[in-house]
């Protein structure tokens, strides 16, 4: 669905008490994408405290994206601040939703990286690496929406983490 399309859709209205708009769609994919890029940074921070329990390839997975998620964080939020004076009929909302995606290019990347990891043997441990790579996972299907154009989907989905089997 072209934004054009997804601009003129009225079978969405029911789904949110706000109308299709541009910034209506913008806030929301930044806010869940905040939420997932939030939550990972907290799973790196805790795993520090339990790195004993979690077995070196794991943690060298959560570390190696720690400085590009605070510049993923640090950039929407700059990307936000930038445009919230914007009109919310403005036809630049269009151009704002594919340059999320621009700044979360490598998260396919760290993505793929979750596959081969190996769980800690703690409870504790395994619940905190589980919950990283459900953010990423979660993050990764908003990142291939935003690729897709899927405005709809990016739209109606409430809780893109509930995708995550």
């Amino acid at each position: 669905m072209d934004w054009s399309e997804f601009q003129n859709d009225d079978s969405n209205s029911g789904e949110y008490t706000n109308p299709p708009d541009g910034e209506s769609l913008f806030k929301k994919v930044i806010h869940d994408v905040l939420e997932c890029l939030i939550g990972y940074r907290e799973c790196i921070k805790l795993a520090t405290t339990l790195k004993e329990d979690i077995p070196e390839n794991t943690l060298s997975w959560l570390f190696e994206w720690k400085d590009l998620t605070d510049t993923w964080i640090a950039e929407i939020i700059s990307l936000s601040k930038q445009f919230k004076e914007l009109p919310s009929d403005s036809s630049e909302w269009s151009n704002l939703i594919p340059k999320v995606g621009v700044i979360l290019t490598n998260v396919p990347e760290v993505r793929a990286g979750a596959n081969a990891l190996t769980l800690p043997s703690s409870e504790k441990s395994q619940q905190l690496i589980t919950i990283s790579i459900r953010f990423i996972s979660t993050l990764n299907l908003i990142w291939n929406d935003i690729q897709a154009k899927e405005y709809r989907r990016l739209w109606t989905v409430r809780r893109y983490s509930k995708l995550i089997e």
